[in-house]
């Protein structure tokens, strides 16, 4: 048998300093906020195993035919920002939101560790404007307008800056013979570089968003609808970046291009039934979501994936494109032919090539019941995907080994 002890430490240490501001002034009211932010988070991970344990039932690292073995990781982050959020208001109906960030993170470039990001969000509560003129809104208890654009900034992954040495190994040295070669060996200890590249011209993931929708209700508030339309824009998008390994590495963390992503989201929710002690609420939700690889800096990029097909982000396209080995086709006399051999077997594609399929849904839905009876709520959602394709693996295999129903 074997034996593993590990212990984890997280600690995170946060410090907000915020000064406030409020005041009226005739009609505008005014809700402002300024402050500073430091954010610290730190992990360590301790283990020690043995691979053999001598006597049954005793636990501990001495118990054991062969040295332990112990591991240790330990990282740390640091994020520190100022920011601002002033909220205008005009008759308690119009509202103007105005907010702003600059933050100074650790895992970028020190001559690039510094990103802003604002916002912006402009709302009109029509129901409140045309009471205040008293104008009866009938059946409408709740009518608001609203739009918005905002920036998102985000950093990289701890470590992605400068080069990294970590404990050296020898992979099959003597294959099939020797196991790999961990240090320290025989008294020897050695580090090597790791095989992802450091980035010194990593640079801030930033994302722009710009939304319109509006929120209604009816009949006091028994019919309530809320309705949004987006459209964002990631710029350098950071990701890990597969590389020739004649550079001396495998892969890289960079800023590999720009994604678009758009789309409708609708949120429908209904109370058929309210009494004193008994209520039914019906929420319905629908989402639709387009996106589009609009700048790549290399031709491609793998995602991901196994047994022979992968996910690759293409310019042009929606990310996660399927790619893998397909039938060879041929054309004879205009009629589209796959080629086999002597035993009448299909024959693969020299390369791998675009399957023309993604893993993106066309669209998303779900429909939540809950019974509220004297405080006591039951539920149910029902959730439904539309379009997208996936990858079995296993029916891939059995259809091989020939044990799947269709062969």
């Amino acid at each position: 048998g074997s034996y593993e002890q590990v212990r984890r430490e997280r600690v995170q240490v946060n410090h907000d300093l915020i000064l406030n501001y409020r005041e009226k002034f005739g009609d505008f009211s005014l809700n402002a906020i300024v402050g500073g932010n430091t954010n610290e988070q730190s992990y360590n991970r301790i283990g020690g195993s043995i691979s053999s344990i001598d006597i049954p039932g005793f636990y501990d690292f001495t118990n054991s035919l062969t040295p332990a073995t112990a591991t240790q990781t330990s990282n740390k982050y640091r994020l520190w920002g100022i920011y601002v959020n002033a909220d205008l208001g005009f008759r308690d109906y119009l509202y103007l939101t105005l907010t702003g960030r600059n933050d100074h993170s650790s895992t970028l470039p020190l001559n690039k560790n510094s990103y802003f990001y604002p916002s912006a969000m402009l709302s009109f509560i029509a129901t409140d404007y045309l009471q205040s003129k008293d104008i009866d809104t009938g059946i409408l208890d709740y009518a608001k307008f609203r739009l918005s654009y905002g920036r998102t900034g985000k950093d990289a992954g701890l470590y992605a800056v400068y080069d990294r040495l970590v404990a050296a190994e020898i992979t099959n040295p003597g294959y099939p013979s020797v196991d790999n070669l961990t240090f320290p060996l025989n008294g020897v200890n050695a580090y090597t570089v790791s095989n992802t590249a450091g980035n010194i011209d990593l640079e801030p993931e930033l994302t722009d968003e710009l939304e319109i929708g509006t929120d209604l209700a009816f009949f006091d508030h028994r019919v309530g609808l809320e309705f949004s339309y987006y459209n964002k824009l990631t710029k350098g998008l950071i990701a890990t970046l597969p590389i020739d390994p004649t550079t001396g590495y495998t892969s890289q963390i960079t800023n590999l291009g720009d994604v678009r992503n758009s789309g409708v989201e609708l949120l429908l929710n209904l109370v058929p039934v309210k009494t004193r002690d008994f209520q039914w609420n019906i929420s319905y939700n629908f989402t639709k979501n387009k996106n589009k690889v609009e700048n790549l800096d290399v031709p491609e990029i793998f995602l991901g994936g196994y047994g022979g097909m992968g996910i690759y982000a293409v310019e042009g396209e929606s990310i996660g494109q399927f790619k893998s080995q397909k039938a060879l086709k041929v054309m004879i006399d205009g009629v589209e032919h796959t080629v086999v051999d002597g035993n009448g077997n299909p024959q693969p594609t020299p390369d791998e090539v675009y399957l023309n399929k993604d893993i993106n849904e066309k669209f998303r839905m779900g429909l939540t019941n809950t019974f509220t009876y004297k405080g006591l709520s039951l539920s149910g959602t029902f959730d439904f995907r539309s379009g997208g394709y996936i990858y079995s693996y296993t029916k891939d295999y059995m259809h091989w080994v020939g044990s799947g129903p269709e062969t």
